[in-house]
């Protein structure tokens, strides 16, 4: 689909055809057949129906963390494999920056000469700092 072709850089033509491990990234691209093989065998269902974070590889090489859903479905006979990838790019730089800004906060707090105190609507002491 167009959201394929936009994330990972490839044609939809360029896709048809070859193997997934095009687009896996980490230690997972080389042994990725090796997982499906074992999958096949063996019948065991770690990573189906279950959502996993990894990382995920554009067509220029550069690798971006995404999560990954994987579902086995029947058509007319043939297992096919199903995956559904969500890219967590911007969802990881918020998190990084957010734990940033509360470090930067937390240490303004513990800098402060006088005592400061922060309470839940229940009047519960939830931090102080060290003055």
């Amino acid at each position: 689909n167009k959201a394929a072709v936009t994330q990972f850089f490839w044609s939809k033509e360029e896709f048809i055809g070859r193997n997934i491990s095009m687009i896996t990234g980490g230690k997972h691209a080389r042994i990725h057949d090796e997982y499906l093989l074992n999958y096949i065998t063996s019948e065991e269902k770690r990573v189906f129906g279950k959502r996993r974070e990894l990382p995920a590889k554009r067509r220029n090489g550069s690798e971006f963390p995404i999560e990954l859903g994987i579902s086995e479905i029947t058509f007319q006979g043939e297992r096919i494999f199903c995956g559904v990838v969500k890219d967590l790019t911007a969802q990881m730089q918020f998190s990084r920056e957010l734990k940033r800004k509360q470090g930067v906060t937390s240490g303004i707090i513990e800098a402060s000469f006088d005592p400061m105190f922060a309470i839940n609507e229940r009047g519960t002491i939830q931090m102080v700092n060290k003055a």
